[in-house]
């Protein structure tokens, strides 16, 4: 099932047409990974004991991901473009909404203090 973009969509009694689809990734990571565009909305990463670079597919409209990183120590995830340019960081207990405009990506980050 390929991932849809958030053009044209409506919420109607809490059903999304034409939207973010659901589910959640949970990974371990062992090196640096990419992010498949038809992953689950929701990823849970655990880095795997060093800073790791995630990286994500060619900016399409609409496409975007919630990120948490779930490190059991001082580990980031270091979110990289397709070009391999740094977007933002994911410290260890953050999560970030990561989203794009066709053209860029953009990373916000969240803390949970």
């Amino acid at each position: 099932m390929s991932r849809m973009n958030m053009e044209d969509s409506r919420l109607w009694d809490p059903i999304l047409e034409k939207g973010v689809k659901g589910g959640v990734h949970i990974q371990t990571l062992a090196a640096a990974a990419t992010l498949d565009r038809d992953m689950p909305f929701m990823a849970f990463i655990d880095p795997g004991g060093a800073t790791r670079i995630l990286t994500l597919p060619a900016a399409e409209k609409g496409l975007a991901w919630l990120i948490a990183n779930t490190a059991d120590a001082a580990e980031d995830l270091t979110i990289n473009n397709a070009a391999a340019a740094t977007r933002g960081t994911i410290s260890q207990n953050e999560t970030a909404w990561v989203f794009s405009d066709g053209v860029s990506w953009f990373v916000g980050v969240m803390t949970t203090t």
